[in-house]
């Protein structure tokens, strides 16, 4: 089948979905209102007032990176559901039967995650535009425009390799709920855990615990206090975060290696 065709059957199989339909709208929602919680935030340590969370240029950082979190919970629970769905309903082999092959059906789905990854990052430039120039007492194209060092592309960047996880975890476990407790676990816990233990107990204390695929994939949008670390008494002798060509091609590397497996699992497996 061609690519079109494929996108178009998914999103006609979900578009009357009541999950997705509430993932998508809980994520455009609080992207859209959440940043609001700072009105009731003042004299926020090193910076001062809350003007800034609104405003040009540092609003990109504090949006992004509250998006990142929403990207998280509800965009990756939706790569998971995605494909976990057609395990627990037996559409997989229905499809099969009635004349999809496996590399449609992972095509099919990829396509999705593309898609739900550029309108993520649609909802979240046009939010963060809105709200800013909103709170700009004059308008300045050199302000809308100054810092935003590829934001778009770091954010779906990000978006993608959180659905693209997220179905990792589907075609691996193929149960809904195992997939989603291992998806969040191991964003939450087993990494981390992992990288703190082995690199700064065992091996060097820390200096390249940076280098793994969730770290990376946070550091794209990272949370912006952690720049004005290096004004306080350091506690490591290293950078706490990867800058964003090493965040972004660790990212992409990561996002092949999340495709791939899912393609050989798809493929491979008995279904």
């Amino acid at each position: 089948m061609k690519a079109f065709d494929l996108l178009k059957i998914e999103i006609l199989k979900y578009k009357d979905n009541a999950l997705v339909q509430l993932l998508l709208l809980f994520y455009t929602l609080l992207m859209m209102f959440a940043i609001f919680v700072f009105k009731n935030i003042d004299n926020v340590p090193v910076l001062g007032g809350n003007e800034s969370f609104f405003q040009f240029p540092t609003i990109w950082e504090y949006q992004s990176y509250g998006g990142s979190w929403l990207a998280f919970i509800f965009l990756g629970y939706l790569g998971v559901f995605l494909v976990t769905s057609e395990f627990d309903f037996k559409t997989l082999r229905q499809n099969i039967i009635t004349g999809y092959s496996r590399k449609d059906f992972f095509l099919a789905k990829f396509l999705v995650a593309l898609l739900v990854s550029v309108f993520a990052t649609l909802i979240f430039y046009t939010a963060t535009a809105v709200i800013g120039l909103f709170h700009q007492d004059v308008f300045s194209l050199q302000e809308f425009i100054d810092k935003q060092d590829y934001v778009i592309l770091r954010f779906f960047l990000m978006t993608f390799a959180y659905i693209s996880f997220g179905m990792l975890c589907g075609y691996l476990l193929r149960k809904g709920g195992l997939s989603m407790f291992v998806y969040f676990s191991y964003i939450l816990f087993i990494e981390p855990l992992f990288r703190w233990w082995f690199h700064y107990k065992v091996i060097d204390e820390g200096k390249t615990m940076l280098y793994y695929p969730m770290n990376a994939i946070e550091d794209l949008v990272p949370l912006p206090f952690y720049k004005y670390i290096a004004t306080f008494t350091p506690v490591k002798d290293f950078n706490i975060l990867l800058n964003y060509t090493e965040a972004g091609i660790i990212s992409v590397l990561s996002i092949t290696v999340f495709i791939v497996l899912s393609y050989f699992l798809i493929a491979k497996r008995d279904l």
